[in-house]
């Protein structure tokens, strides 16, 4: 049995569904919650990747309206080594993603759902944790920030729904529940949120979000193995919250800048 970290190798983007379980950018050795990062180079050929409009609209349905305004919290977040997902989490532009998305790359790039390619820095990263908060350079972007608040663990059976890039695919959004929440130990290091909406290469560091948009947790990894199937985990928004605790970061966040209540509201 393994646990794979879901960030995507820039290469298999464009593969079929069924090699992803076999083609995970990182992964994990049993549980010893120690990613390790994608790995070979991306490149960039324009200072814009095209907005990724295809209609949606809100107003068509619950889900619909979720996706509408959780994508606007929501980035792809590329390295020299591969890609993953990210949550913008202040006005300024700091997003929250996986220490294992971020990997050893100190100017990873931000794509926003408009198609805009942003450089930023990583401003404090925790393997054990697999958290990572970045700071984009440009300042010229609306950013639509999501609200990270400590909240109990979401009970088990609940709608759970997550948004992120798997196979490169950008804005995927997923519907599943919570099939279980984990102590610290029975899976990594920390507690986690376990749930069976599909996560592949590429949903590392997304949202994992309630019916109302708001968000439970930061999509981090999956297990995989025969046999093995629907078993994808997050961590708890809590463990994310206290991470991007202003105490316990070297540069402040703008914990004043204005806030939605949450991507669903």
């Amino acid at each position: 049995m393994r646990i794979h970290a879901t960030g995507i190798h820039p290469t298999i983007r464009l593969l079929g569904v069924a090699l992803l379980v076999s083609l995970c950018a990182g992964c994990r050795a049993g549980s010893s919650g120690k990613p390790m990062g994608p790995a070979t180079p991306a490149t960039f050929e324009s200072a814009r990747s095209g907005p990724h409009r295809v209609g949606h609209a809100p107003g068509t349905c619950d889900l619909c309206d979720l996706y509408y305004k959780a994508r606007a919290h929501v980035v792809r977040v590329r390295t020299q080594s591969g890609l993953g997902a990210g949550i913008v989490v202040t006005a300024s532009g700091r997003i929250l993603t996986n220490a294992h998305v971020a990997g050893d790359d100190v100017a990873p790039v931000a794509e926003t759902y408009d198609g805009d390619l942003l450089n930023s820095e990583v401003l404090r990263a925790d393997a054990e944790l697999d958290l990572a908060v970045l700071q984009v350079a440009e300042s010229a972007v609306h950013w639509e920030p999501v609200s990270v608040e400590p909240c109990p663990l979401p009970e088990v059976g609940s709608d759970v729904y997550v948004i992120g890039h798997p196979a490169g695919l950008g804005w995927t959004v997923t519907r599943g529940v919570v099939s279980a929440t984990r102590k610290a130990g029975e899976v990594g290091p920390i507690p986690l949120i376990q749930t069976d909406a599909a996560i592949s290469p590429g949903n590392s560091g997304g949202p994992l979000l309630d019916r109302d948009g708001r968000l439970l947790g930061v999509v981090s990894s999956k297990l995989a193995g025969p046999g093995i199937e629907g078993m994808g985990f997050a961590i708890p928004v809590s463990v994310a919250a206290d991470f991007l605790a202003p105490a316990r970061n070297s540069r402040p966040l703008d914990t004043d800048a204005p806030r939605l209540s949450g991507p669903g509201k």
